[in-house]
């Protein structure tokens, strides 16, 4: 199931939960919430996956993780946008007679950026799309572990820091004057380095799902 189909259906659930009741959240200044997602940064699919072969079994899992985000308004429309997060892909974890292998990658965003309302204040509803766009760190690691009859282990970790680039798209449904449900569309562009970085990791889309807490009340100038 692909994973724009499964974001709809979240969507569509969530407006029909929210009803049609007014909330106060558009004049709100500043804003903390968290989000749990999915990025297919490994290029793996989107389900978990348990191979059972004569000799070993295999088992493999896409990436998925989350992050925490902060926005503060500076004009009517306007916002600073911050974001922390994690994202983790079991590349594959083998079990053999006689030891295990695990790969894992991980990728760690630091974000700042900006983000703009695409409705004015003025119109009173529960949805408050947006736009957005930034720039941060990635950090990068891909950790290998070979067990070897089950006590002799072997680590490997591989891990740095990349520039790179997002935009995308969102909304929030507030369900009071201080509670809503976000959603979180980004594509992300990360400055790979070399081949090795390039077959392990991809650029691509990140969905999210959370939840958002506001306050303040912004007064127009």
């Amino acid at each position: 199931m692909r994973p724009v189909f499964l974001y709809s259906i979240l969507i569509t659930l969530t407006l029909l939960f929210s009803g049609a009741s007014y909330a106060d959240g558009e004049k709100a200044t500043v804003g903390i919430g968290m989000r749990g997602s999915y990025w297919n940064m490994v290029d793996g699919p989107l389900q978990l996956r348990l191979h059972d072969h004569w000799d070993h079994d295999d088992f493999h899992a896409g990436g998925f993780g989350g992050n925490f985000f902060f926005f503060s308004r500076v004009s009517e429309r306007l916002y600073l946008d911050f974001s922390l997060g994690g994202m983790i892909a079991l590349v594959d974890h083998n079990y053999y007679y006689d030891g295990e292998y695990t790969d894992v990658a991980t990728v760690a965003p630091f974000l700042f950026g900006f983000r703009v309302d695409l409705l004015p204040m003025n119109i009173r509803t529960n949805l408050r799309p947006y736009v957005s766009a930034g720039a941060g760190m990635y950090v990068l690691s891909d950790i290998q572990v070979w067990e070897y009859n089950y006590y002799d282990e072997e680590v490997e970790i591989r891990s740095t820091g990349r520039p790179g680039v997002y935009a995308g798209v969102g909304t929030n449904i507030m369900l009071s004057d201080n509670f809503g449900f976000n959603y979180d569309v980004k594509y992300h562009w990360v400055d790979f380095r070399d081949s090795y970085e390039e077959q392990r990791f991809r650029n691509g889309f990140e969905f999210g799902f959370g939840v958002v807490v506001v306050w303040g009340d912004f007064k127009k100038r």
